[in-house]
Order: structure tokens, then sequence, then C-alpha cells
């Protein structure tokens, strides 16, 4: 592993062994800490910092040491990119701005490792769709709110209605496992795959 040779956010990166980029630790809480400073410029006071540093630490650790499979591209890409919104929106390491931490952070790995990664490797011209208006934003946004409510305990039913709706459950009346959500979430980033 080592760092990216390029500049602007690509130096951010670790470049694995396989080609496929996986952020810094640093790259993560610097996306976090221009959330928090957006924020401020609309009236809100949130503290930037850690609340638990060694869950970005584990996660980290965990994308530089997988063991990426040598001919799926896409779902290495995908794979990244989920644990990432995985791990921050339901271990929340940040204060403040787990959940689009999360999901910028999420969303920016995926649409690099489609541009430097996928598509040179298959020859294909993989892009993410951008939601067209407010109401496919507000569809993103709950989404984020309803696995953040499953990681905190305080209402798992709107996940586990979804996780039936897509089959990920079947009829079962089960709670969802992790790794039920981390299914969901790599079916949810891929609705932003378009060729």
């Amino acid at each position: 592993m080592e760092k990216a040779p390029r500049p602007g956010i690509a130096a951010a990166l670790v470049l694995e062994p396989f080609g496929i980029y996986t952020p810094t630790k640093e790259l993560i809480a610097f996306i976090n800490k221009s959330i928090i400073e957006h924020r401020k410029t609309h009236g809100k006071d949130d503290p930037f910092g850690f609340r638990n540093e060694g869950e970005l630490d584990y996660l980290v650790y965990k994308l530089n040491n997988h063991k990426y499979k040598t001919d799926a591209y896409l779902d290495n890409a995908v794979h990244v990119s989920s644990e990432i919104l995985f791990y921050i929106a339901c271990r929340h390491p940040f204060l403040e701005g787990n959940k689009t931490t999360a999901f910028s952070t999420a969303i920016t790995l995926l649409e690099i490792n489609l541009k430097l990664y996928v598509n040179p490797k298959l020859k294909t011209k993989y892009k993410l769709w951008k939601p067209a208006d407010e109401k496919e934003s507000e569809t993103q946004g709950k989404t984020m709110e309803i696995i953040a409510s499953w990681a905190e305990g305080s209402n798992p039913k709107p996940l586990k209605e979804r996780l039936i709706e897509k089959g990920i459950l079947g009829k079962t009346g089960r709670e969802p496992a992790e790794q039920d959500v981390k299914k969901f979430i790599k079916l949810f980033l891929r609705e932003y795959i378009v060729e």
C-alpha cells in the first residue's frame, strides 16, 4: 500500500495493491471538518472533533487489509464505499456530522474508484447519478436517517421494512443484523451508478 502520487484529494488516498483507492483517516476528518465549517455559515454551531477516533482507525485498517477480489472491480469499489458509509453512519466517530460525512465520503470514494479503477479496468464509462431534485435528495437523507436510527437502536422498524422490501430479510420476523444492513447499503450505493 502506498500513498497515491496524485495532486489534490487523491493525495489523501491509499492506493491498494489491486489498484483500488481507500481513504486515509486524515481525508475523512477533513471532510467532516469541512461539513462542520459549512454548517457554521448556515447558523449552526456544531463542534468539530472526535467522539471515538479509534472507529476511524479501525475503518482505515479494515479497508487497507481487506482481500479485494482480483476480477470484481465494481464490487470492490462498492465494498469500499459501503464500509465507509456503514462505519461512519453507524459507529459515529465524530461529535457531529456523521451521517453527512458518511454519505459524502462514500460517494466521493465511489466516484474516484469508478473513474480511476473500475472504468480503466473494465473499459466502461460508469459514473454517478446525481439527484435531479430536492425530493430525490430527501429520499437519500431519509435512508441515512433510517440506517443511523437502526445503529442507535432508537427505531429499527423502518430499516427492517426496507430490508424486507428489498428481499434481504425475506418474510422472517428476525431483526436486521450487521451483514443485512451492509447488503442494503451496497444496494443503496449501486442505485447511484449509471453507465
